[in-house]
């Protein structure tokens, strides 16, 4: 897992040409957690029937957006309820270095189960991650998807972290 630093380059550079340098990172660390997501997304239907897979989504503290929602969730749900559901799993994340310390472990992944749906998400860093819903009666190995999904994001991670 890695955790996102910006870094001033020197003290002589003007704060205009620091927000902007910060802007582009943040601009290219947004498309980074996006482009996770899609690839997500695409090792989840590689794995599972495509009609099982109910949602798709990213976040951090200033962004949050769905990639990918069934037409389930979107004739029962609307737009607060995809915004609630990418803010509980932001603060989710944010809480898992408080749960990481009590057990002297890395969080890899929180996994809620409701009647149709089983919710989990991925922690990228202390507050940004990945979101995926999929359907709770569908035939899959939830363990075999979550160590695909883990191997994917570590790839992801070692193949284009834009921090590092």
């Amino acid at each position: 897992m890695f955790r996102v630093a910006y870094k001033i380059q020197s003290a002589n550079q003007s704060p205009q040409r620091i927000c902007r340098k910060t802007l582009i990172a943040a601009e290219m660390y947004i498309i980074y957690i996006e482009q996770a997501a899609e690839t997500v997304h695409d090792e989840i239907k590689d794995m599972l029937m495509d009609d099982a897979i109910h949602g798709v989504g990213y976040f951090n503290d200033e962004t949050q957006k769905f990639i990918h929602t069934s037409g389930d969730l979107n004739q029962r749900y609307d737009e607060k309820v995809f915004a609630d559901i990418l803010e509980n799993a932001f603060l989710d994340v944010w809480g898992a270095i408080t749960q990481e310390n009590m057990y002297a472990s890395t969080l890899h992944a929180t996994t809620r189960v409701y009647d149709e749906y089983i919710d989990t998400v991925i922690p990228l860093g202390e507050r940004e991650g990945i979101v995926f819903i999929i359907d709770r009666d569908a035939e899959y190995q939830y363990p075999a998807i979550v160590e695909k999904i883990e191997a994917t994001v570590t790839q992801h991670e070692s193949d284009g972290d834009p921090e590092s």
